[in-house]
């Protein structure tokens, strides 16, 4: 049996002059990376580590604790100047509801960068809709970019 392999420096957009990528970096630039935040990782490779705060859009609405109800699961909800149900949790989100395209509930809060939908019935994970993965910081009292977490979705996995 023939064996292939990838020959990138033939590929043209990834050859040695390529804009994308530069292999191997020059010690120059290995340099510079190190001293803009990178580190090696156990097999050599480049890594940076960052976080991303995520700021509530709903933070400035005002509701009065005496005019919470709550719904048929135990919730706790308010209306809004406009009539909507308006849901809080425990870690004073602001929160809403929806039925996804599989038919279950899903509880999600609006940010200024999209939506962030509740992974956990406590609201300390939450997913975007690009499938990063978002963790409660109770001391900056907002959800944080976890790059280690990876969520596999069951409806996805049924395919």
């Amino acid at each position: 049996m023939e064996k292939r392999f990838f020959d990138w420096a033939k590929d043209p957009d990834l050859n040695e002059s390529s804009k994308l990528i530069n292999m191997p970096a020059s010690a120059e630039q290995k340099f510079a990376d190190l001293e803009d935040g990178y580190h090696m990782s156990e097999k050599g490779m480049l890594e940076k580590e960052f976080t991303i705060d995520i700021p509530k859009r709903y933070e400035d609405i005002e509701y009065d604790p005496k005019n919470i109800q709550f719904d048929q699961k135990g919730r706790s909800y308010f209306l809004d100047k406009d009539k909507r149900r308006m849901y809080v949790d425990n870690l004073n989100n602001i929160y809403h509801l929806s039925i996804n395209e599989f038919g279950s509930e899903e509880e999600y809060i609006e940010t200024q960068t999209g939506p962030l939908f509740f992974k956990n019935s406590e609201h300390t994970l939450a997913t975007d809709l690009q499938g990063k993965v978002y963790i409660y910081s109770p001391q900056k009292r907002s959800y944080i970019y976890e790059a280690n977490i990876v969520l596999f979705p069951k409806e996805n996995l049924k395919r």
